[in-house]
């Protein structure tokens, strides 16, 4: 039986940090899906089923911190594991909402899996 490649969904507007962050999974054997958008968040996350979503505050702001407790209020979703990506932790006061964990620009392939793992998504 294949192993299962745990899917990352990304939601980020920044280009840059997309390319990165899409390298760091291709090398750590993870897929990762790029949204650039939050609009229709929900249905986005039930079709796509990922086993982590990742939200970039610094790209969405209140409207991401806004989405969290939608995530966390639908059964389907509120099992899903969520990392914040963000520029300093301090951020929107980000540590008082529904994340499972953070990750803090800039981001190392070492702080990626780490965090990954963190939230009980590691792949060999």
């Amino acid at each position: 039986m294949a192993d299962v490649v745990p899917t990352i969904l990304l939601f980020e507007n920044d280009a840059q940090m997309v390319y990165l962050l899409r390298r760091y999974a291709q090398v750590s054997g993870y897929h990762l899906i790029a949204v650039d958008t939050i609009v229709n968040i929900l249905p986005i996350v039930q079709d796509t089923q990922p086993h982590v979503i990742v939200i970039s505050f610094a790209c969405f702001s209140n409207s991401a911190i806004d989405m969290l407790p939608a995530l966390r209020s639908n059964a389907h979703v509120q099992v899903i594991p969520i990392i914040v990506l963000c520029d300093m932790l301090d951020d929107y006061g980000v540590w008082q909402h529904d994340a499972d964990a953070w990750l803090v620009k800039p981001v190392l392939v070492s702080d990626f899996t780490d965090v990954l793992a963190t939230v009980g998504i590691a792949f060999c």
